[in-house]
């Protein structure tokens, strides 16, 4: 950095942007650990939470996993807005979207990360994007206000942010701290003026991860937990499509899975 005169690292042609003494509590281990899922010390994190293929056991291959979405997908918000120029992607993972202009700031090293950096004290000039996308990230930060007072920072004047978060969901992570209701997001967005609100993912997804964790803890004995989870993922799968009948449904939305909003600065 010419401004301060530190020096960063690059790893695999990625700079590695943090500041050691704000962020002592991540910045000294992001390199040694593959993912985020090798940070799960108490191995908390469920299938849904696992990013990558080649992390997933034979069990996890042959239990269903799609997701019927209700709200807004990624693309669906960048093309309703128009959204023009650069993107941040916070937290976006190994499958960050393949956009031009984009950039997936994370705290792990993954393949399709750009840039390293510690979300709660951005390595971005003030003014920098016309769009923020954060997908259920917020809830494994606990100081996720400190979160939102940067991507406010970062985004230029009339920039958009969409915002999603989990309001009925196990926990599913070691570090996993908060959780939301529509109105409760809009309150910690205060900062920007909200144009749309709803459901990701509905009731039906909760359900089905629920009963299946339920029983998974009632049944000590690992063959017949797999077995009795096996029967009960393909069972309950049905639920995740149910949710297509109540999207219309006001009350619906108090029994999501995930939530969003989206702010305009």
């Amino acid at each position: 950095c010419k401004k301060c005169k530190i020096n960063y690292p690059l790893i695999n042609k990625v700079p590695i942007l943090f500041d050691k003494d704000f962020s002592k509590d991540i910045a000294g281990d992001n390199i040694t650990f593959n993912s985020w899922e090798d940070k799960d010390i108490e191995n908390k994190t469920f299938k849904v939470a696992q990013h990558s293929s080649n992390k997933k056991s034979l069990y996890q291959l042959i239990t269903p996993n799609y997701r019927y979405q209700l709200g807004p997908r990624y693309m669906d918000f960048i093309k309703k807005y128009n959204i023009q120029g650069k993107i941040l992607e916070l937290g976006g993972g190994p499958n960050a979207l393949n956009h031009p202009g984009l950039v997936n700031c994370d705290i792990n090293n993954y393949e399709t990360v750009d840039v390293v950096g510690d979300g709660r004290k951005l390595p971005f000039k003030d003014n920098t994007f016309d769009g923020i996308i954060c997908n259920s990230v917020l809830e494994h930060i606990f100081e996720y206000d400190e979160v939102i007072n940067e991507c406010f920072r970062v985004l230029k004047k009339n920039g958009l942010i969409f915002m999603n978060v989990p309001q009925l969901c196990a926990r599913h992570h070691t570090y996993d701290y908060h959780r939301w209701t529509i109105v409760g997001l809009e309150k910690d967005l205060s900062k920007f003026r909200i144009i749309d609100k709803g459901i990701i993912l509905g009731p039906g997804m909760f359900i089905h991860h629920f009963v299946t964790a339920f029983f998974k803890s009632l049944t000590p004995f690992k063959l017949i937990n797999l077995s009795i989870c096996f029967i009960l993922e393909w069972l309950f799968f049905i639920f995740r499509f149910l949710d297509f009948f109540g999207k219309k449904n006001k009350d619906y939305e108090d029994f999501a899975h995930t939530i969003y909003v989206v702010g305009k600065k």
